[in-house]
């Protein structure tokens, strides 16, 4: 049987193709396949009837592209292998030096399968849903381009939590713990874990902290009704949403999930030393 593979890189950092046009030979040349190759632009919309068929996605890029490719392909549950053209890489599995390896462990299906949990949120307004979407990262209510303070009341399964006035909150899965939200005071968490991480960015009271949230619950946040409340919905740092005077914004563990395919021995803390402290063992 063979084996259909696609190949989407982001076009601005595999500039003429010349990277995925190297891997395509490469595993022309250690196995019998077929493969999809793309070249994706900004804000460019993957067609998922192309690669219906497909066993393996190489995404060719940072984070954001990973993050792009899985949240687009999430409903065909695609394996993807990370390969970082980009600075810090953390969702890349393989580097441009282990290239030729890497793509032999695959012809040779040498290599593990590992499931990171996603997140789902609905907007609602006047009681009606206007707005879905899933994330592997996280979303981000924040205040956009104003100045001025939001006001943010949190809820976990109904039960109230406090209300936060700041530059707004970060809904964050294991994955993105190592993202914006450690940038704004939150934990590490071992990216196989299972729950989610609500963290405020910039909060305007003394007592402010993260929190980790069952797997199973549900988030409820409420945006403030008044002058200032006009903010954004980030999903993944990619795509936008414009937030009004009491929204809610309901989160929970989304059904879908993202298949990262691994061929090094790596530990998850091997990666965290090596990506953000910058120290090998």
């Amino acid at each position: 049987m063979t084996i259909k593979y696609a190949v989407i890189s982001n076009k601005d950092k595999d500039q003429n193709t010349k990277v995925s046009s190297s891997i395509c030979k490469q595993l022309n040349d250690v196995s019998s396949c077929d493969i999809f190759q793309i070249s994706l632009g900004k804000n460019e919309k993957i067609d998922l009837d192309k690669l219906k068929n497909v066993s393996i996605i190489f995404s060719l890029g940072g984070d954001g592209t990973f993050l792009n490719i899985a949240r687009q392909t999430a409903t065909l549950s695609i394996p993807i292998l990370g390969i970082n053209l980009g600075s810090l890489g953390f969702l890349s599995e393989i580097e441009l030096k282990n290239l030729s390896s890497s793509i032999e462990k695959i012809a040779t299906n040498n290599y593990k399968i590992t499931t990171r949990m996603m997140i789902e949120c609905q907007i609602i307004r006047n009681k009606k849903v206007i707005y879905k979407d899933n994330a592997l990262n996280d979303f981000v209510i924040s205040r956009g381009e104003l100045s001025r303070i939001i006001t943010l009341d949190l809820k976990v399964d109904n039960s109230f939590v406090d209300s936060f006035p700041g530059d707004g909150l970060i809904i964050s899965t294991p994955t993105g713990s190592t993202g914006y939200a450690l940038s704004a005071g939150g934990p590490v968490i071992e990216h196989n874990s299972k729950l989610m991480l609500v963290t405020p960015i910039c909060s305007h009271v003394l007592h402010s902290r993260s929190f980790v949230i069952p797997k199973n619950a549900i988030i409820s946040i409420k945006v403030k009704n008044d002058e200032n409340s006009r903010c954004l919905l980030s999903i993944d740092g990619q795509k936008t949403f414009t937030l009004q005077g009491d929204d809610e914004i309901k989160i929970k563990m989304s059904k879908m999930k993202a298949k990262l395919i691994k061929v090094n021995d790596n530990s998850f803390y091997d990666t965290l030393r090596k990506k953000l402290y910058n120290r090998e063992r």
